[in-house]
């Protein structure tokens, strides 16, 4: 006849058991949880050139910098003095950088259509309430490894820097070239201030 599992038997069980079922609920919140947002920080830069584009309905406008490189800027609505500005006028301006939160293989079948998102407050961005970022296919038009900065042609149709921040991308981006296709969320370069340029 087989002997009954005596008290500490039983405890001993019931705590392995216990064990157990933590472990698979913490299996299964690992599962469940959503993979985390990537972190960036968008580096204050300051630059003067010349409005070439402005776009009244989105608030952006398009700068040639005194460098040559093209650039275009939301300008949030804090900034005053937007409907003054036009083509051709040199201006100075504040801005944060955009920031590249993705870069992936361009989807097969064509292009997906753009995605924009409108965030709150960024801390790391005084000054600025708002801030969009954008999802979509894009072109690549030049890769600078030495700045870690790509060029594309936004899914809006005219050229942006985006800065790469993260190691495994700036790993991904060094494997490209001008011309691919590729799929980029980012966010937008924000003016802070735009100043008529001495």
């Amino acid at each position: 006849m087989d002997s009954l599992p005596t008290k500490q038997h039983t405890r001993a069980s019931s705590k392995r058991a216990h064990a157990a079922l933590g472990a698979i609920a913490a299996a299964f919140a690992a599962c469940a949880a959503p993979p985390p947002e990537p972190v960036s920080t968008a580096q204050r830069r300051d630059v003067t050139g010349t409005v070439t584009a402005v776009y009244p309905q989105t608030r952006l406008i398009s700068v040639t910098t005194d460098e040559g490189r093209p650039l275009t800027l939301l300008v949030p609505d804090e900034v005053s003095d937007f409907e003054r500005i036009e083509v051709g006028d040199r201006i100075t301006s504040s801005y944060y950088e955009a920031v590249a939160a993705e870069v992936t293989d361009a989807p097969a079948g064509g292009e997906d259509p753009v995605s924009t998102r409108e965030l709150g407050s960024d801390g790391n961005r005084p000054g600025a309430t708002r801030s969009r970022t954008y999802t979509g296919v894009v072109t690549i038009e030049a890769i600078d490894s030495t700045r870690n900065i790509v060029r594309i042609s936004g899914p809006e149709g005219f050229p942006t820097e985006v800065a790469v921040q993260q190691p495994e991308m700036r790993a991904f981006v060094a494997a490209l070239k001008p011309g691919d296709r590729v799929m980029v969320t980012y966010s937008r370069a924000e003016a802070i201030t735009i100043t008529p340029a001495d």
